[in-house]
């Protein structure tokens, strides 16, 4: 008898609660899931912009370090060329193979 009356004040002690943390757990779980949304947002944008960074990075270095034989060589190259064209312009005289105009 003593069961018949009580457990129907327990149970409206523990309904309300219960019916309050149901109620609040959607507002909780969303939070929860915006704020893990966020942090994966950023960590990927992060990740994201420190590869593209590193690369250009990597670009320049490339260039910094690639930039003196490049110009080595094609100083080399110019000197070449132009000893080339001094030899055949020193053996043969100019407009030999075209009469001058009258």
């Amino acid at each position: 008898m003593g069961m018949g009356f009580i457990l129907p004040f327990a149970l409206v002690f523990v309904a309300i609660p219960l019916e309050t943390f149901v109620s609040s757990s959607r507002t909780v779980v969303g939070i929860i899931t915006s704020a893990m949304l966020r942090a994966l947002a950023f960590t990927l944008r992060l990740l994201g912009n420190i590869a593209r960074y590193s690369g250009k990075i990597v670009s320049n270095l490339y260039d910094l370090i690639i930039f003196g034989p490049l110009w080595l060589e094609s100083a080399m190259t110019n000197k070449q060329g132009t000893r080339k064209s001094d030899a055949r312009l020193a053996g043969h005289p100019v407009n030999t193979d075209y009469q001058e105009a009258t």
